[in-house]
């Protein structure tokens, strides 16, 4: 049953010198798994196998831990293979555990910068800005010229806890992220630098402008695979913003 869910029923009569590396890593796996451990200790166990073998493997693997209940501790740095895996997930820093959480937990309310940036394909956009408050009013300064309106309660009162006329990370991720034709309401003009069809989404890149420092400042945006816009077209840009991260610029950390 193990050699069959793992594709190495063709192999069991073979020698270990006539294994490929992606063959011995199944191989390997299947002798864990037939010994019924109270736990599994599992090092990238699928990282030699081609991208179709590994979707399958993830699926059958998680599976087969339901089914017997065994703790499984799983090593990888695919942030795929954790999401879609993994009950609990760890997420460490030379040596160091920067956060523990569900899948939902480190994607949506990451503790720091290098969670926030480490999980999500494509990765979130981080933007510098200056948060910027008359009274209640509060707007978010980028590039030190496009101005973008905070209207959402909630994230209102996360930013009045930071000082005002100061710096900020914001984070936003590229599903995150509207687009329309011309200037919109509320909405920032951005240039569509590429894009990427994917068949059941197309992945847009575009361009806000330079910096200070003469960088230009890229978002990546996911949007419907009907998209029918063309490089170089100004399009305006909206957030969701219940879904916005902002990290202190000196710490790294979430501000809550």
């Amino acid at each position: 049953e193990i050699a069959e869910m793992l594709h190495i029923e063709h192999l069991l009569e073979r020698q270990p010198s006539q294994l490929s590396g992606g063959e011995t890593q199944r191989v390997g796996l299947g002798r864990a798994m037939v010994r019924q451990p109270k736990v599994f200790l599992m090092d990238e166990p699928i990282s030699a196998l081609d991208a179709k073998l590994r979707a399958e493997m993830r699926a059958e693997i998680k599976w087969r831990q339901r089914q017997t209940g065994i703790t499984t501790l799983y090593v990888t740095h695919d942030q795929t293979e954790a999401m879609s895996m993994a009950d609990r997930i760890a997420i460490l820093k030379d040596g160091g555990v920067m956060q523990v959480g569900t899948a939902t937990e480190v994607y949506r309310s990451p503790a720091n910068l290098f969670v926030a940036d480490f999980i999500g394909n494509p990765s979130i956009n981080l933007i510098p800005c200056e948060v910027l408050a008359e009274g209640e009013n509060i707007r978010m300064s980028f590039l030190g010229h496009l101005q973008w309106q905070i209207t959402e309660a909630e994230i209102a009162k996360k930013l009045a806890t930071v000082d005002r006329d100061c710096e900020v990370i914001l984070g936003v991720h590229p599903e995150d992220i509207s687009l329309e034709d011309g200037q919109g309401t509320n909405g920032i003009p951005a240039e569509i630098y590429e894009f990427e069809s994917l068949g059941a989404e197309t992945i847009v890149d575009l361009s806000l402008g330079e910096n200070g420092e003469g960088e230009t400042v890229m978002l990546k945006v996911r949007t419907s695979p009907d998209f029918d816009k063309a490089v170089g077209q100004i399009v305006s840009i909206n957030f969701d913003q219940k879904q916005l991260l902002f990290f202190d610029t000196i710490t790294g950390d979430a501000i809550r």
